[in-house]
């Protein structure tokens, strides 16, 4: 029984640090398993994670967003759309011009000339190494193509990353913000969605550990009670006791009784 205790109390540990490497693993942002292309988190050749980590070294604020670009955003940060899906429809492309026009400074780098966003911009300022800037109202829109700041094409020429850096830095902004939420925008928010991924991550141990204390202390799992089956008696058994106590005292009498006349 001892070393069964032992075993269990050996195991459960063990199994709660598993489950718990897994969720993290699970909930983890900087997973790259099934990372779309051209986002910041991707380090596949098609990822542009080089771009993002070089900012962050080079000493910028650089962070991720998941939310689209509207009239709040904040115009203290450059924003970074780089190839977004078909699904960037022509209402968000509106919504981003607005944005800028009233004093964004946003880096779009597609493919495509032929593109939602480009398409409705006005008219070209300046234009090197095939990265353009655009005078919008009071902001800047600078396209390019996205095939150039991919992991892989980066590493081959620096020049493109090189040049975006440079009209970067003469923003002074805040910080850079990488717009992944055209890559794949999240589902309705609730409270859950809404908590730091530290905080799931620690109520989903927290469950865990709970689930695994009942488990070990539940009565199911305690000490061994000896099972004993009943015996069903029938109805009318003392009767054939009594008759056959009887039957022996009479038998006993009556040996003792011929003993005696003999």
């Amino acid at each position: 029984m001892n070393k069964q205790r032992n075993h269990t109390r050996i195991v459960l540990p063990i199994i709660i640090v598993i489950v718990a490497a897994l969720v993290m693993y699970a909930f983890s942002e900087e997973r790259n398993l099934d990372q779309p292309s051209f986002t910041a988190n991707n380090t596949d050749n098609m990822g542009v994670s080089l771009f993002y980590d070089t900012l962050r070294h080079m000493g910028y604020n650089v962070t991720t967003s998941r939310r689209p670009i509207t009239a709040n955003t904040n115009m203290d940060y450059v924003h970074v759309i780089i190839q977004p899906p078909t699904f960037f429809r022509e209402s968000a492309a509106e919504e981003i011009l607005d944005w800028v026009y009233n004093g964004g400074f946003l880096v779009f780098l597609h493919n495509s000339r032929n593109n939602v966003l480009e398409g409705q911009i006005p008219g070209h300022n300046r234009r090197t190494d095939d990265i353009t800037q655009h005078r919008h109202g009071q902001g800047t829109i600078v396209t390019g193509a996205a095939a150039r700041v991919t992991n892989h094409r980066l590493i081959l020429d620096h020049t493109p990353g090189t040049y975006l850096h440079s009209i970067i830095s003469g923003r002074s902004a805040s910080g850079v913000a990488f717009v992944e939420y055209y890559h794949s925008p999240p589902a309705a928010e609730n409270f859950w969605t809404r908590l730091p991924l530290i905080v799931r991550i620690i109520f989903i141990q927290m469950v865990l550990v709970a689930i695994m204390a009942i488990w070990h202390l539940g009565k199911r799992f305690g000490n061994p009670v000896q099972y004993y089956q009943e015996t069903e008696r029938d109805e009318n058994e003392h009767v054939h006791a009594l008759a056959k106590l009887y039957w022996k005292a009479k038998s006993h009498y009556e040996k003792r009784r011929t003993n005696h006349d003999n």
